[in-house]
């Protein structure tokens, strides 16, 4: 099976210093992270699979409850579901769905397609075309009812909350954001510290079981993905069915 080439885009600019990975269809845990300004890693995508790590500053995390079964109908529905809940018309969003879950709920993504036009442009005036485009927050441990997942990345936290959703905070609003998202408090912070990133855990009053052993922000995301927990962006007009080259 072909490799993978992960991309973890912060800028979609030439010259912008991205962290990259080219690994195993069989990899697992052996993840070695390199970085390069954005533009020169194109090549490194011959024969090999693209997966892009999206921010997830810029993506939009929710859940909708429909009687509906198939994909198709719930893509159509969601966007008026959650139209009081967005400040910007639908018609300038993109809606991407995860998987149907038990309760009958669907995670879903909602991002500017200003935003997926200027990602996939990047790639697609050099003529290449990504297999998937993940929020980051998605590649993050799936947390259960008593857990938060957390990833120390520089000045950002990039936090899961649960199957289908996060959010992505800077260093100085984490408290607010978890009071926000957890006000009762009832929520342990499995925290993933790579090496090089600080972080002093005794400044929150929640729980906090501190994860070290990884060397770079993208590997810890890369051996926590699992891409069937995820949402692919890259659905509707922007699946490789469509022409948007």
């Amino acid at each position: 099976m072909r490799e993978t080439l992960y991309i973890h885009l912060r800028a979609a600019e030439p010259g912008a210093i991205t962290a990259y990975c080219i690994a195993r269809s069989d990899a697992v845990a052996s993840f070695a992270i390199e970085q390069a300004p954005l533009e020169t890693l194109l090549p490194l995508a011959q024969n090999r699979r693209v997966v892009v790590l999206v921010p997830s500053a810029d993506v939009r995390l929710a859940s909708v409850r429909l009687p509906v079964r198939q994909a198709s109908k719930a893509l159509q529905a969601i966007p008026f579901a959650l139209e009081d809940q967005l400040a910007d018309d639908v018609e300038t969003l993109h809606f991407a769905l995860g998987n149907r879950q038990a309760d009958g709920s669907w995670p879903v993504a909602v991002v500017a397609h200003a935003r997926m036009a200027q990602w996939l442009g990047f790639f697609t005036e050099r003529g290449l075309r990504p297999d998937a485009m993940i929020p980051d927050v998605l590649a993050l441990p799936v947390p259960d009812d008593r857990h938060f997942s957390l990833l120390i990345d520089g000045n950002e936290i990039i936090v899961r909350t649960h199957l289908g959703g996060g959010f992505v905070c800077q260093r100085e609003d984490l408290v607010l954001c978890l009071q926000i998202a957890d006000p009762e408090r009832t929520r342990a912070l499995r925290i993933i510290v790579p090496r090089e990133q600080a972080f002093d855990p005794t400044t929150l009053t929640w729980p906090v079981e501190a994860l070290h052993g990884f060397a770079h922000p993208l590997e810890a995301l890369l051996q926590n993905l699992r891409e069937a927990h995820a949402i692919n962006l890259l659905q509707g007009g922007y699946s490789a069915r469509q022409d948007w080259l």
